[in-house]
């Protein structure tokens, strides 16, 4: 939908070892219903594992006690200030969106950023 028809938007964090674009296409039909319904779609990204040969880089996010390199790295990043972020330049690229609601939703390690960024 074009952005005048914004309903509001929603954030999906993916589960551990993927990324934005494999969550993305593994969640296809879920993405064709919400745009149908006018919601933005946000995918956001997790924290790159620098050992991994993958292609999603074996991503994952840092949900407090769990999982991956995102919780064995030092410094830990702040995946929450990172979401606020992506939020904010969100609703500067989409100020239609302002005052709309903002979903957050998310599967395996993606579940912990839904409970932390809430």
């Amino acid at each position: 939908p074009r952005h005048g028809l914004l309903v509001g938007a929603i954030f999906y964090f993916h589960g551990a070892t993927l990324d934005a674009g494999t969550m993305a296409y593994l969640s296809r039909d879920f993405t064709a219903e919400a745009l149908r319904r006018g919601y933005a779609l946000v995918y956001p990204e997790g924290v790159p594992d620098p050992a991994s040969s993958q292609r999603c880089r074996e991503r994952t996010w840092n949900g407090g006690t769990c999982c991956g390199h995102a919780v064995t790295v030092e410094p830990r990043p702040d995946d929450v200030s990172y979401t606020l972020g992506v939020r904010a330049d969100l609703l500067r690229r989409v100020p239609h969106l302002r005052g709309r609601p903002l979903f957050l939703t998310g599967i395996s390690n993606g579940g912990p950023m839904v409970f932390r960024v809430g």
